[in-house]
């Protein structure tokens, strides 16, 4: 009981959330309608963020806030 309260008591003073140190993860499939790209959302990012994608240093998308990340 004691290492029970002892647990919770650690996790509330140093925070209970756990995250791993990634990065983006961008993913590229070719498919035959193109190429498919995804990558990762931080739990952390605002619900405002939006995406921009380039191909050969010239951008070719915006995606929007609140969409897919594909």
């Amino acid at each position: 009981m004691f290492v029970s309260i002892l647990t919770l008591l650690v996790g509330l003073v140093f925070g209970a959330r756990q995250v791993e140190g990634l990065d983006r993860g961008l993913v590229a499939v070719k498919t035959s309608g193109g190429v498919f790209l995804s990558w990762r959302l931080f739990g952390n990012d605002p619900s405002t963020v939006a995406f921009n994608l380039y191909r050969d240093g010239s951008k070719i998308a915006t995606v929007a806030a609140g969409t897919a990340t594909n």
